[in-house]
């Protein structure tokens, strides 16, 4: 502010006067010593500010995970679109500050856009071709905030390797026999984006245990197919996932068929029908 060069300059931070005078100071930030620095006139007229974040080198804001890290990215098929998301630490408020991303090498043509809860960003690559080896990583940076922390985040991928489809629609062939579909959002055609699928049945005692994340006892035997048909059997839950048959990328989440729980309605019926007529 050359306007005020030969003028008395004080200074305030975060609300507090300091000591130092003069259109121009210097400051040494040093851990938590960042904040808002405003400068006033000896008259006591608000004239600037400026805001000081710490670089921290401690990873605080945001919440790690065992398996997916800081950052959870995925896409539902090879189209360019992905998703990235995060959890803010719960003793930290924090505050999305920037972001970048591009390819490795040559930046790519990437457009992104930040969800409105400021946990996730959404973005296209509009070069990506969803037939062609890609060559670049996809290099993703954020900048979150906290008072006046700031502290970057880096994750580094391939579109292929975040790959995570839809879950398959199960579906009643016949009497004996049950099928799924692919998800309307996988690429086409299959022939050239052919998925895996891994199966397990789970034994269905109760409607609550008859479920497919469930990993107490009895052990459920997985099987790895590319048939999309399964013989049914009863008192068993068909559980169903799929991934890229190519890539060892992400396993979508699983789809149920039980018919438990339609047995339960149908005995209800009966038993009402014969309770009626007594």
């Amino acid at each position: 502010m050359e306007q005020f060069c030969h003028q008395e300059v004080l200074w305030r931070r975060n609300g507090e006067e300091v000591a130092m005078r003069g259109n121009e100071i210097s400051i040494t930030v040093v851990e938590r010593e960042g904040g808002n620095y405003s400068c006033y006139s000896d008259q006591g007229a608000w004239l600037n500010y400026t805001l000081v974040l710490v670089h921290w080198r401690y990873r605080k804001i945001l919440q790690d995970s065992p398996h997916t890290g800081y950052m959870h990215c995925s896409a539902q098929n090879y189209t360019g679109v992905f998703q990235c998301s995060w959890t803010w630490h719960h003793t930290r408020k924090g505050t999305l500050l920037k972001f970048n991303v591009k390819r490795s090498l040559t930046g790519g043509n990437i457009s992104c856009s930040v969800d409105a809860s400021g946990h996730a960003i959404f973005c296209k690559d509009h070069g990506h071709c969803p037939y062609a080896e890609e060559a670049e990583h996809i290099n993703l940076t954020l900048y979150v905030r906290s008072q006046f922390l700031l502290e970057s985040y880096t994750r580094r991928f391939y579109i292929g390797d975040i790959v995570k489809p839809d879950p398959v629609s199960i579906q009643r062939v016949d009497n004996r026999t049950l099928g799924w579909t692919y998800p309307h959002t996988w690429n086409t055609p299959s022939s050239y984006f052919p998925l895996t699928f891994q199966v397990k049945e789970v034994a269905c005692t109760t409607q609550r245990q008859c479920t497919c994340e469930s990993t107490n006892p009895p052990e459920h035997k997985l099987h790895r197919t590319q048939r999309q048909m399964w013989k049914r059997r009863r008192g068993v839950a068909l559980c169903v996932r799929a991934r890229d048959a190519f890539c060892d990328s992400l396993w979508s989440d699983w789809s149920q068929f039980s018919k438990t729980g339609r047995k339960k309605k149908l005995n209800g019926r009966r038993q009402q029908k014969k309770t009626t007529r007594c």
